[in-house]
């Protein structure tokens, strides 16, 4: 099985290795023939082997070249694990389960760094008796166009950047649009001050609660507003008249809630009393 491209130079001077090798044996078969002498491999022995070696010795350094430029080192291993764990990154992952944000570009930037493999401390005497890295498999020819680990860093670490400002950006913008804060209005204090808190800092929490991004999500997909008299409520409790046992009362109420809520999502109605 192949290990390097067909097109590498070093493939190209096994052939041409293997050619003139094989030339040289005839050669010396013919020579030998017509000296009537035994053992022709006798005296281009030493020079096949010298071949073989350097081009052996080749092999391993043209190898141990390609696995530097595509597998991490432990510095970029370290880097990678940074990257992962940083908390810009952890913000992100958290926010995903909001809709309207442009989730595919972490996705994208994830799977980036996971084909990031790593393998270090692989040397020339690895490679003595076996043709490719026994601890990842590593062959060239199966990752042609394997980009370089530290370009592929340096760029994940600047498009992180770019991915948690364009996050922001997007959802600021959507909160401040007339129907989010309309719904935001409708939310509890306390989901009301986590959103209001955002909105005018402009930073993100530290370390993002699920609290917070059920309020974000909340307000983008927006509440049902139901206002209500208070006269109202009195009125749909005393139809049919008092006294009445606790059951008709709560029968009564239950039935003038699922008038308010129908036609609508239950979770999804905030009941305004005007006072």
């Amino acid at each position: 099985m192949a290990v390097l491209p067909a097109n590498h130079e070093w493939v190209q001077q096994a052939k041409q290795t293997q050619n003139e090798q094989l030339a040289l044996l005839r050669e010396q078969v013919s020579i030998q023939e017509s000296a009537a002498q035994s053992s022709p491999l006798a005296i281009v022995r030493p020079q096949l082997l010298q071949g073989l070696e350097q081009l052996k010795e080749g092999y391993i350094q043209r190898y141990l070249d390609f696995h530097r430029s595509a597998r991490l080192n432990p510095d970029q291993d370290d880097r990678k694990k940074r990257l992962l764990n940083e908390p810009r990154r952890k913000q992100l992952v958290a926010l995903a389960e909001v809709d309207k944000l442009p989730v595919a570009g972490l996705t994208k930037w994830e799977e980036k760094l996971a084909a990031l493999q790593p393998c270090y401390g692989l040397g020339a005497s690895d490679l003595k008796d076996r043709p490719f890295c026994a601890r990842c498999g590593y062959r060239p020819v199966e990752e042609p166009n394997a980009p370089h680990p530290t370009g592929v860093l340096d760029e994940a670490e600047a498009r992180l950047g770019e991915l948690h400002g364009n996050w922001i950006t997007a959802l600021l913008t959507t909160l401040a649009q007339e129907a989010p804060q309309h719904t935001i209005k409708l939310m509890t204090s306390t989901q009301q001050t986590m959103i209001n808190n955002f909105l005018s800092q402009r930073t993100l929490p530290d370390k993002i609660p699920q609290d917070f991004v059920e309020a974000i999500r909340e307000a983008f997909r927006g509440l049902v507003e139901v206002r209500v008299p208070p006269e109202d409520i009195l009125r749909s409790i005393t139809e049919g008249g008092t006294p009445c046992t606790v059951q008709e009362l709560h029968n009564r109420f239950r039935q003038f809630i699922e008038s308010l809520t129908d036609g609508h999502n239950p979770n999804k109605v905030r009941i305004v009393i005007e006072w």
